[in-house]
C-alpha cells in the first residue's frame, strides 16, 4: 500500500541540496569576518515603559494681579485726605476754640488763652448732698483776659435733678454785672450748688462762663464749659467732672 510515496521521495531528493546552501551561508559569513567587514548599526534603543517624569508646574499667581497705578491716571484719582470730623467743623460754644485734655490730676481746658481745670466735690447738706465746684483760672499768654462777674461769680450753672424718674431743671440767674482780670497765675472761682439730693437720686450740672474776653466789646458767654455728675447712695458721693457731649 503506497502511502503519501511521492512526499517521501521528494523530501528525499531535495536533501543534498539544502545541506549545500547551509554550507554557502556559512562559508560567506567567514569570509566576511575574515575581511574586516563592517559591524551592523546598532539598534535603537526601545523606549522605555515608563513615560518620562515632568517637573511640576510653577505655582500659579494669585487670581487678582498686583499692577501698579496708570502713568496716565489723573492726579485726582490719588486718595483724598480724610474730612474733618462733625464735631471739629461744629461751632464751639460761645464762638471760642475749646481744647481739652485729661491730665492726672483731672480735666484741662484751654480757652483762647485762658486755661481752667475745674474740680468737684461732695457739698454735705443735712440729709442729703450738693457740690462744691472750684475752677482754677489763669492767663497763658501774653494778652489780658477778663471775665464777666455777677453777685454769684463768673461760674454760670444750670442743674438738673433726676429724683427717681422726676426731673427738675433749675436755670441759673446773672445778678448784678462785675469784672475781674485774669493774671499768671492761678485764680480760683468757686460756686456751690446747695439743692440737696439723697440716696437713689442724681444731679447734673452744666457749667459755663457768664462771659470772657479781652475787653467788654469781644466778651462772649461760655456755655457747657464742662458737666458734672453725682449719684447718691449709701455712702458718700464721689462728683465726676467730664467735657460735655
Amino acid at each position: 500500500m503506497h502511502v503519501y510515496t511521492g512526499a517521501m521521495n521528494t523530501v528525499a531528493r531535495f536533501q543534498p541540496r539544502t545541506s549545500s546552501l547551509t554550507t554557502l551561508v556559512l562559508y560567506a559569513s567567514l569570509q566576511a569576518a575574515a575581511c574586516g567587514g563592517s559591524e551592523p548599526a546598532p539598534s535603537a534603543p526601545q523606549a522605555s515603559a515608563s513615560p518620562p517624569v515632568e517637573a511640576a508646574p510653577a505655582e500659579t499667581a494669585s487670581a487678582t494681579p498686583l499692577t501698579a497705578p496708570s502713568a496716565d491716571a489723573p492726579a485726582e484719582a490719588a486718595a483724598e485726605p480724610d474730612e474733618k470730623p462733625a464735631a471739629a467743623q461744629a461751632a464751639p460754644p460761645g464762638g471760642k476754640s475749646i481744647t481739652y485734655r485729661m491730665t492726672p490730676m483731672g480735666l484741662v481746658a484751654d480757652v483762647d488763652g485762658v486755661q481752667l481745670e475745674p474740680r468737684a466735690e461732695p457739698l454735705k447738706l443735712g440729709g442729703g448732698w450738693g457740690v462744691k465746684l472750684t475752677v482754677k483760672a489763669k492767663a497763658i499768654d501774653d494778652r489780658e483776659h477778663k471775665l464777666q462777674s455777677p453777685s454769684q461769680g463768673p461760674l454760670m450753672v444750670a442743674e438738673e435733678i433726676d429724683r427717681g424718674g422726676k426731673k427738675e431743671l433749675v436755670p441759673d440767674a446773672r445778678d448784678g454785672d462785675g469784672e475781674m482780670t485774669l493774671e499768671k497765675t492761678s485764680t480760683p472761682l468757686v460756686r456751690e450748688l446747695k439743692k440737696p439730693i439723697v440716696s437713689g437720686q442724681s444731679l447734673t450740672l452744666y457749667v459755663g462762663l457768664w462771659g470772657l474776653g479781652t475787653g467788654v466789646d469781644d466778651r462772649k458767654p461760655i456755655k457747657k464749659l464742662f458737666v458734672v455728675k453725682m449719684v447718691a447712695g449709701s455712702h458718700k458721693p464721689q462728683p465726676v467732672v467730664s467735657a460735655p457731649e
